[in-house]
């Protein structure tokens, strides 16, 4: 309702530009492989591989987060199961000239404002997004509406995140020293690479190591993970869900 009525007083304010949906057919269907058959470089699967593991764990993060928030636990074999539909999304989405598709950390937040846990619900909204691929007139109003409607409506939505992050930080056993430097160590190296991406000191590396770099969320998980390993070692005990990287 909010996004409606802010979208309607942007329109009367001049700051909604609907020319496009002129532009747009009524129904379109997409026409698989676009863009040409794939190309498989060695580069490019080494780096797609590397980012589709650390979108895995942060996935799971994600998994063990919405758990917490629906009050469901969350086992190994429903992380599998989850995982495997997000390979099989990302597989089909790209036939369809689509980018990879991962578990968006930003549904934590619209479950956490609307408290619908429904999966029903989740259905019919991706019913929903495959009609608007459809149908690119009602894409095309979507996208047009303005950059501050969204930034309101995203101020409730990340706080949120940021709020269910900390909830599932705070499911960890911080007495153990390990925790304690695995979650201080992955964000602190998380936030300093985030603002030297933002001060462009990665311009002049390789165009793999950029992507990499490209935000702080690859290097704090990477460092999560070899720091919890490096303390597990020796450890028999199973590691409690959670890092720095939520």
């Amino acid at each position: 309702l909010g996004i409606v009525i802010g979208s309607l007083a942007a329109w009367l304010l001049g700051d909604m530009n609907l020319a496009g949906l002129r532009d747009e057919p009524w129904v379109r269907a997409p026409i698989p492989f676009w863009f040409g058959w794939p190309r498989f470089e060695a580069a490019a699967v080494a780096s797609m591989t590397l980012i589709a593991l650390i979108s895995a764990i942060e996935s799971m993060g994600i998994f063990f987060a919405l758990g917490k928030m629906t009050k469901v636990e969350i086992k190994a074999g429903d992380i599998a199961r989850g995982l495997r539909a997000e390979a099989l999304a990302t597989g089909v989405g790209s036939v369809f000239n689509s980018f990879p598709y991962i578990t968006f950390a930003q549904n934590l937040g619209l479950i956490a404002i609307t408290k619908v846990h429904s999966r029903f619900v989740v259905a019919f909204g991706g019913l929903i997004l495959i009609v608007l691929g459809l149908l690119p007139k009602l894409g095309a109003l979507v996208a047009a509406i303005a950059p501050p409607v969204l930034g309101g409506a995203g101020l409730a939505l990340f706080g949120s995140v940021a709020v269910a992050g900390i909830q599932l930080l705070g499911s960890v056993n911080f007495d153990r020293s390990g925790n304690q430097y695995t979650a201080a160590i992955s964000m602190a190296v998380g936030l300093a690479v985030s603002s030297l991406g933002t001060a462009h000191v990665f311009d002049g590396l390789a165009p793999s190591l950029r992507l990499l770099l490209s935000n702080g969320v690859i290097p704090c998980a990477l460092t999560a993970v070899a720091i919890n390993a490096l303390f597990s070692l020796g450890r028999n005990e199973p590691s409690r869900p959670g890092s720095g990287c939520d």
